[in-house]
Formats: C-alpha cells, sequence, structure tokens
C-alpha cells in the first residue's frame, strides 16, 4: 500500500511534515519547526523547548515511535527526511530526530543548514544540535545530512527520488518527483516562476507532467493575495530610493534571500555606496562561496564590508571572519564616519548600533520583506517601528515574494496534470480547492494526522 499521512503544514504556512509510505518504505517530505504553535507556549529566549517530550506533549510534533532521539534504542521509524529548501519552517525540527534518520537536500541547502547552526544561537544541548562552532572544536557536524545528486535519480530506501532545482527565496530548494509502486509522487515544496530562476521551475513541472504523477502536493501561500512583482522592479525601486537619500540607508532582509543581497550589492555598486553586511550573513555568504555556490560577488569586493556586533566577546564564527578577511570589519563607530556613502544591513537585533551611528537626517531603512514578523529573521515590527521613529528613519517597503502567485499555482497544476491535488502549506484550502476547480483532478483539503491511501 502507497499512502500520505500530513502531520504538519495543513491549513497553516510552515511546519510540514509529510509522511509518505509504500510498502516497506517510510519517508517525511520535510519535517519543519513550527513556529506558529511553539509561539504558543514559548518565548524565546526565556523560554524554549529543552527536548522533544516538549513537543510531543503539546501536539506540536506527532507522536510516532522511533521517531526521535528518545528512542535511540529502537530501530528508527523513518528512512530519511527530504528537505525541499533551508527555510527553517522547512528543516528545523530535524534535530530532535533519531540520530539515524538521515536528512536529503541540495549541497547548498546543506551548506545553508549548517553555516546558520554555526553562526546561530546554540542548540538546548549537543545532541539536539545539527552542528556547531566553537573556538574549542572548531566546526562539528552532528547529524546525517546527505548532499543529493542533482543530475539523476537517487534510491532512497527503495524510492527512486529526483530532485529538480526549484526559484525560491533562498538558494538551495528543489522539487521531487518520488517513484513509488501506485504512481509518482511531486512534491513542490515552495517555489515562484517570477524569480530569477523561474526558468528552473517552469523546467521541473514540466519534468514532473512527464512522470505522469499520482499524487502532487503543492503549496499555496499566497493564494488569497499576492502582488506581482520582479526581482528586477525591486532593484530599479532600490535605486531610486538610495539615490535620493541623504544619509544613512539601512536594509533589513530575510539573511538567507541572497537573491536580494545580490540586489543590494548591485544597488550600492551602482550608487557608489559600500553595502556593510552583518557578520551573520557575511558567514553564509563565505561558506557557499567556499563550496562554488555562490559567484554573484564575495567578501573581497571592493564595496563589500562586513559590521561587527556591539558587544563584549566574540564567538567563533566572528573570529573566523577576522582571520579570513583582516581590515573588512567596521565597528559602529567606523560606519557613523561614512553613513553618507552606506547601505547597511540590519535588522531589530542591530539596532543597538543607531545610538553610536547616530543616522544622519535624510537617513531611510529599506525593509525588504513581505510580512510584519519574517519566518527568518523573526524581527518585531513593532519595535523596529519604535527604533526608527526614534531616530527619524522612514521606512520604505520594496519586495518580491518568494512564493507563486494564484495564477501560477494553478498553471502548475495545469502543467503538472496529477490524478490528486493535495493543498498543502496554505491557510486558505477551501478559497484554493475552488480556485482550482474545473480542471478535472481530484483536489484533497487534507486532515492532520489522516492517512491517504494513494
Amino acid at each position: 500500500m502507497t499512502s500520505l499521512t500530513f502531520y504538519g503544514g495543513v491549513n497553516e504556512i510552515g511546519g510540514n511534515k509529510f509522511l509518505l509510505e509504500d510498502g516497506e518504505s517510510r519517508i517525511f517530505l520535510d519535517f519543519g519547526r513550527n513556529f506558529a504553535r511553539e509561539k504558543r507556549y514559548f518565548d524565546e529566549p526565556w523560554l524554549r523547548p529543552m527536548k522533544e517530550e516538549n513537543l510531543i506533549d503539546l501536539g506540536i510534533l506527532p507522536n510516532l515511535p522511533g521517531l526521535y532521539r528518545k528512542d535511540e534504542e529502537q530501530e528508527p521509524s523513518a528512512d530519511g527526511v527530504l528537505i525541499s529548501h533551508p527555510h527553517t519552517d522547512h528543516y528545523d525540527s530535524l534535530r530532535w530526530l533519531h540520530i539515524e534518520i538521515p536528512a536529503f537536500m541540495a549541497p547548498a541547502a546543506e551548506t545553508l543548514v549548517l553555516a546558520r547552526e554555526f553562526a546561530g544561537r546554540p542548540a538546548p544541548s549537543k545532541d539536539y544540535a545539527i552542528g556547531s562552532f566553537t573556538k574549542k572544536e572548531g566546526q562539528e557536524v552532528f547529524r546525517k545530512l546527505e548532499p543529493l545528486n542533482m543530475t539523476k535519480a537517487t534510491n532512497i530506501a527503495g524510492l527512486p527520488t529526483t530532485a529538480y532545482e526549484v526559484d525560491h527565496s533562498v538558494f538551495g530548494a528543489v522539487g521531487y518527483v518520488i517513484e513509488t509502486k501506485a504512481g509518482n509522487v511531486v512534491y513542490t515544496g515552495d517555489f515562484r516562476l517570477h524569480g530569477p530562476r523561474g526558468s528552473k521551475s517552469k523546467a521541473f513541472l514540466e519534468a514532473s507532467a512527464k512522470h505522469d504523477p499520482v499524487a502532487l502536493l503543492i503549496e499555496g501561500t499566497h493564494i488569497g493575495e499576492s502582488k506581482v512583482e520582479s526581482e528586477e522592479e525591486v532593484r530599479g525601486k532600490l535605486t531610486s530610493i538610495v539615490q535620493q537619500a541623504r544619509g544613512l540607508v539601512l536594509a533589513g532582509f530575510a539573511q538567507a534571500d541572497l537573491d536580494r543581497l545580490s540586489t543590494f550589492y548591485f544597488v550600492a555598486k551602482a550608487t557608489d555606496r559600500t553595502l556593510i553586511l552583518t557578520s551573520k550573513q557575511a558567514f553564509l555568504l563565505d561558506q557557499l562561496w567556499q563550496a562554488g555556490q555562490f559567484d554573484a560577488f564575495s567578501l573581497n569586493a571592493e564595496n563589500v564590508l562586513i559590521a561587527r556586533r556591539e558587544k563584549k566577546g566574540t564567538h567563533a564564527f566572528e573570529d573566523y571572519l577576522d582571520e579570513h578577511y583582516p581590515g573588512r570589519l567596521l565597528s559602529a563607530t567606523d560606519i557613523k564616519d561614512k553613513q553618507q556613502e552606506t547601505i547597511l544591513v540590519a535588522s531589530l537585533s542591530d539596532m543597538l548600533a543607531l545610538p553610536i551611528i547616530d543616522p544622519a537626517p535624510g537617513s531611510v531603512y529599506v525593509l525588504s520583506s513581505s510580512e510584519p514578523v519574517d519566518e527568518e529573521m523573526e524581527i518585531s515590527f513593532e519595535r523596529l517601528k519604535a527604533w526608527l521613529a526614534r531616530w527619524g528613519l522612514p521606512m520604505f517597503q520594496v519586495h518580491a515574494s518568494g512564493h507563486a502567485t494564484p495564477n501560477d499555482l494553478r498553471l502548475a497544476v495545469e502543467t503538472i496534470r496529477p490524478k490528486k491535488v493535495f493543498l498543502v502549506h496554505t491557510e486558505s484550502p477551501a478559497l484554493y480547492a475552488r480556485f482550482l476547480d474545473k480542471l478535472g483532478f481530484e483536489v484533497v483539503q487534507p486532515e492532520e494526522g489522516r492517512g491517504y491511501e494513494l
């Protein structure tokens, strides 16, 4: 028997956990963190889950025997996890899983997952870390992360699985075609057709159609509301804003959105400004550059520098940057003296530098993300606005979404032509189903915890 069971990511955005079972093979499609549910009970960093039982008891993680670290005396009850892309709402709950369950992902996704772990807040304990970077031990990896072969199918638990690059607001995003006894299953992950690599997404849709799929799992983040804007349009608007600014330009966007980072780099170059990155963003860029997975520009580019966080002591990744990019890290005082010629990447956590920088009149803040609370940066929009008001910084919002428009979602279904369509990663499944009506396919609004035979 072949079936799909949904343990997250239905009637909500994020927390995707879809179990595909085919005979003896059991594979999860994503195993992401559910921020909305966790925020009902936890308040990081003051109150955070310390072990998987904390999340299982609250119904945030599925209560499945043999799946977690606490079950390590048992055989693992899943053969692996296919990660669609390195956004935390799609991968971060890997840290709770049985240590013998491997996670498969695109090579660039592996680089970003580890870079974020190396430069991020430490896990509750080493047992639950995906990786760690300390001054004493250096870089360590504790989980089985398996980079996929992007040129041919990979056999995962006996199921030939092909990963296709798609365009999303992060590198390493893929869609999957999985061959099962009941027929082929397609999972889009998160994707768009209007981004810089939109042709990759279109190629994935066309390749999926050739597999004559029995089932399609497709995201619908923006099914109810969508703005049509390309990265090229974003670049034009940003250039105009920066040209008119008379002081410092601050820019806030998801740290892993390297398309947006590249856009700001080219805007800085066109307006004779220096782009100053946060140390975490610089570390992500360095790791991708070292792996040959990013080539738009390097940290040694003439108009790129790195902001040094105003604090006592340093982390290992910051020492790494000091060692590999000597003389390129600036203090807030350094930035103050050159603010009229600077674009400074800054989110809420960087606002403590503002009293030192003392933004000149005519300075502006550009928010380049779509939601008040970004899934990557988790900024508090109201607190951010309070900081900006205190320092006389008006906000401009310029953004192109990482998700497909409603028309492109319908086009994707029409192109792939599956027998069944499962609507996931959406808060509006009923609207979505009605929008897809009359196409001649069975449309399923899945229920959490329910299995669907294919």
